[in-house]
């Protein structure tokens, strides 16, 4: 196909200088069904012939012409087509840049930030949590117990020891994972076109893109669906052990992270204070002040060192310390307390999302009774046309549907067509032209249900009543991307019509507010108040870890007594403790000088109590969620029932950390932190920001822009 291709937009003197090169780069591409090869010719024949500036005299350089920052220029036009359209021609002519070795790349917005500690660093290896051990270890077992079925004793004695390694090496996660790529790899080599069976396998030699692309083209299957799967699973297995090239995408354009954050990310300045020297910087930045991309970008950073070092959390020993020596602040806010509570606060937490949920469809579904009593709520609200612009009233008016049965439903119903696509508010003409064409089916379909006359003129009013619009898609025969694309526009003219059945929406709920020096003072007594042994220890676990390290219930739920060591740091004893877990939750945190005691005496609660060191240590059973909940529920002193919220323990030592000097970059490490927007929540309750710690974050921004 390839060979015999012959362009319509290059005449025949430019497809001379341009024909062969071209097939050669499809053909690096190794498209592995026809359709593939000629949607590759037509675009790179299309980008030549278009907007490439090849002058056609000459033989094209491809290694010039495709770059990437060429090929996003050439398609940033909206007059070469729809988005869409434009960006699928940018990803076809990525396929051949990258078959033809041309990976230059636009210099990026937001370079990954240094996180490399200059001081001598610390690193504690993770430790793994006990249910994904196990799991790993039943995942080794399964792959060295299975035995096929379709390779005999001897074949699988010389293709065994292969197999589990290569399946091994893509690192399943689960038995079932280990079944179907054990299973894609043996009937890959019960071809006998792949492997003769007489000697032992190379896997490198034999799981390539061309055998494996060779293999499913002679193979059958049950199914379609099959054959991709197979076809994928043996690719991810290449992919594994180096074969077969991870096809990346061309590297979209990311948004531009907040400059003074990133530069000043690993000075030790509290984060109070950056907020504040942000507002004073000059020139002034623009934008909303937010630590969520900066956030984002630094638990990139992490993640790739953690990845290097075999997930390890490194710490430098001035970073250590510095959160060590962390001490509490008066908070910037007064916090209401209650007097009836002791001296507990009470409690401004936001309700959890279930319950916000379940409020809003009782609210929502309140309005609807009362809105379907009266006449008037169950009309719709016609649109203001009046908005529209006059492109758009000209695109609906020249609309014609594609099928001639829905004409005639169409021209008969036009005024209520054209309320409806209106009501979508369409942005331009040709997204006009497409609600029209969402639109006209959804009306033949209303026109001609049951024995209604399809001549007979809808009512706009009692269209989209209970599920009618599911019921729709549902006797269509469309793919689910097209019944994804038509609800998302006959929900939105629905809304639009009925401002009234619009779900009540849910607005940014704050995080509770922290614990004052005060009342985290009288927790510590607290403690050693309760009337057993057992709740003693707990509750002095829980407010030594939470309020020391930052951990949450989810954190808390999983430590043992062996995650808990010491470290010398600079002459210094420092306590740290290991939180189990996977991903950004694992991590070592150092535990505030001003808790060690509190957490020394627990520990030595638990030693005298004759328990492990792998036993847990707040909880009996890491599985079961509300345990924390309970135990700090269950604080009682002096006839008075406290009311303690485990995540405003955890906000009082953010805010503690957030005004003390550690850099960002650290204390979104030591919290596990991926998204900022907590932070941003918990400023307001940190103290005035320090003229010193402000001078010193605008010093080091000017010079860092010099």
């Amino acid at each position: 196909m390839v060979t015999a291709y012959k362009p319509r937009l290059l005449d025949a003197a430019a497809w001379a200088l341009a024909g062969e090169i071209v097939r050669d780069c499809v053909l690096a591409a190794n498209p592995q069904t026809v359709n593939a090869a000629r949607l590759q010719l037509q675009n790179l024949v299309g980008y030549l012939a278009g907007p490439s500036e090849w002058d056609r005299s000459t033989t094209p350089d491809l290694s010039v012409l495709l770059t990437e920052g060429r090929i996003r220029d050439a398609y940033s036009d909206p007059s070469l087509g729809a988005k869409s359209t434009r960006r699928a021609r940018i990803e076809s002519l990525g396929t051949s840049a990258r078959a033809i070795g041309v990976r230059e790349k636009l210099a990026p917005k937001r370079a990954v930030l240094d996180l490399t500690a200059t001081s001598p660093t610390f690193d504690f290896p993770p430790v793994p949590n006990a249910p994904q051990a196990q799991a790993a270890t039943k995942v080794r077992q399964r792959i060295k117990q299975y035995t096929p079925r379709r390779l005999d004793g001897a074949k699988w004695k010389l293709a065994g020891p292969a197999v589990w390694t290569l399946v091994t090496a893509s690192m399943p996660t689960t038995i079932d994972a280990v079944d179907q790529r054990v299973s894609a790899l043996v009937g890959f080599l019960c071809d006998v076109r792949v492997w003769s069976g007489t000697t032992t396998p190379v896997l490198d030699e034999l799981v390539t893109v061309k055998n494996i692309t060779a293999h499913i083209q002679r193979t059958p299957f049950k199914s379609q669906h099959a054959k991709a799967h197979h076809q994928k699973t043996l690719l991810a297995l290449g992919r594994a052990q180096g074969t077969v090239p991870v096809d990346a995408p061309l590297r979209s354009r990311s948004k531009v992270y907040d400059p003074f954050l990133a530069s000043l990310v690993m000075l030790p300045v509290p984060v109070s204070s950056l907020a504040a020297a942000r507002r004073l910087a000059e020139p002034p930045l623009v934008g909303k002040f937010t630590l969520d991309y900066i956030a984002q970008n630094i638990a990139e950073a992490r993640d790739v060192t953690a990845q290097g070092m075999a997930g390890s959390t490194v710490w430098g020993a001035d970073a250590l310390v510095a959160l060590a020596e962390v001490s509490d602040h008066p908070l910037g806010v007064t916090v209401t307390t209650s007097s009836a509570a002791g001296s507990s606060p009470v409690s401004k937490a936001p309700k959890s999302r279930r319950a916000l949920l379940a409020a809003a469809t009782d609210a929502h579904a309140r309005a609807t009774r009362a809105a379907t009593v009266e006449e008037e709520g169950t009309r719709a609200v016609l649109p203001d046309s009046s908005a529209v612009s006059d492109d758009v009233r000209a695109a609906v008016a020249r609309y014609v549907p594609l099928f001639k049965a829905q004409r005639g439903v169409w021209d008969t119903n036009r005024d209520v067509a054209e309320r409806l696509v209106y009501a979508y508010q369409p942005s331009s003409s040709r997204n006009a032209q497409n609600i029209c064409a969402n639109v006209s089916p959804f009306l033949y379909w209303h026109a001609t249900r049951g024995s209604r006359d399809p001549k007979r003129p809808l009512d706009l009013n009692g269209m989209f009543e209970s599920d009618t619009i599911e019921a729709y898609l549902a006797a269509s025969s469309w793919s689910d991307a097209s019944r994804s694309g038509a609800r998302s526009v006959l929900r939105r003219i629905n809304k639009k019509l009925h401002p009234h059945r619009a779900p009540v929406s849910l607005s940014h709920q704050e995080v509770g507010a922290p614990y004052t020096q005060a009342e985290c003072e009288e927790f510590v007594r607290l403690a050693w108040h309760q009337p057993s042994l057992q709740s003693q220890r707990r509750l002095a676990f829980v407010f030594a870890l939470a309020l020391g390290a930052g951990l949450d219930a989810q954190d808390l739920r999983g430590v043992r007594r062996c995650h808990i060591s010491t470290v010398m740091v600079a002459g210094t004893q420092i306590t740290v403790v290991t939180v189990a877990g996977s991903g950004n939750r694992s991590r070592t945190v150092p535990v505030r000088t001003a808790y060690v005691p509190l957490l020394e005496r627990a520990l030595a609660a638990h030693d005298a109590h004759g328990l492990s060191g792998d036993a847990l240590v707040v909880s009996d059973v890491a599985t079961t969620i509300n345990m924390v909940s309970r135990v700090v529920g269950r604080a009682k002193a002096e006839g008075k029932t406290y009311t303690i919220k485990t995540a405003r323990l955890r906000h009082t030592w953010l805010v503690a950390v957030m005004s003390s000097p550690v850099a960002l970059a650290d204390l979104l490490q030591a919290a596990g932190l991926r998204s900022a927007r907590t932070l941003t929540d918990l400023l307001q309750y940190c103290p005035p920001a320090d003229h010193d710690d402000v001078a010193l974050a605008l010093g080091s921004y000017e010079r860092g822009q010099r």
